[in-house]
C-alpha cells in the first residue's frame, strides 16, 4: 500500500514538474505574442503615427519661434543700442531677457528634435512612422507633410 502512495506521489510530482518545464520552454513565445499584440493595438498604431507628426510639427513651431525671437532682438538693439532707461531698476535688462527667451526656445528646440531622433530609432515606434516625413532632424527646419 505505501508503495502505491510513492508512485502516486511520484507521478505526481513528474507531471508538475513536466508542466512547469513547458511554461518555461513556451515564455518566449507567449512574450513575443504578447509585445507584437501590443505594438499591434490600432490605438497604438495611430498614435504612433500621429505622434511623428505632431513632433514634427511642434520642431517647425518652435523654429518659427526662435526666427521670431531673433527678429524681436534685432528690432530692439536697433531701436535701443544703449538698453532702456528703466533698465537699471531691473533684476535682468530687457536684452538679457530677450536673450534668455531666445536661448531657452533653442533648448526647447533641441529636446524636441532629441525626441522625434531618439522616438525614430526605437523599433516599435519606427515601424510606424510615414516615409514622407524626415529620419532625422535635424538643425534646419523639417519638412512635414
Amino acid at each position: 500500500m505505501l508503495r502505491y502512495l510513492f508512485a502516486a506521489v511520484g507521478v505526481f510530482l513528474a507531471v508538475y514538474v513536466g508542466l512547469l518545464l513547458l511554461g518555461v520552454a513556451t515564455l518566449p513565445f507567449r512574450t513575443a505574442a504578447g509585445v507584437a499584440e501590443r505594438v499591434g493595438d490600432p490605438d497604438a498604431v495611430l498614435y504612433n503615427y500621429e505622434h511623428f507628426f505632431d513632433l514634427c510639427a511642434d520642431v517647425r513651431t518652435a523654429d518659427r519661434q526662435i526666427a521670431d525671437k531673433e527678429v524681436e532682438i534685432a528690432a530692439y538693439e536697433r531701436r535701443k543700442p544703449d538698453g532702456e532707461p528703466g533698465d537699471r531698476f531691473q533684476a535682468a535688462p530687457k536684452g538679457e531677457r530677450l536673450a534668455t527667451e531666445l536661448a531657452g526656445l533653442r533648448e526647447h528646440r533641441a529636446d524636441l528634435a532629441e525626441t522625434y531622433n531618439a522616438d525614430s530609432a526605437k523599433a516599435s515606434r519606427n515601424v510606424f512612422k510615414p516615409g514622407t516625413l524626415p529620419k532625422r532632424i535635424g538643425d534646419t527646419t523639417p519638412t512635414c507633410n
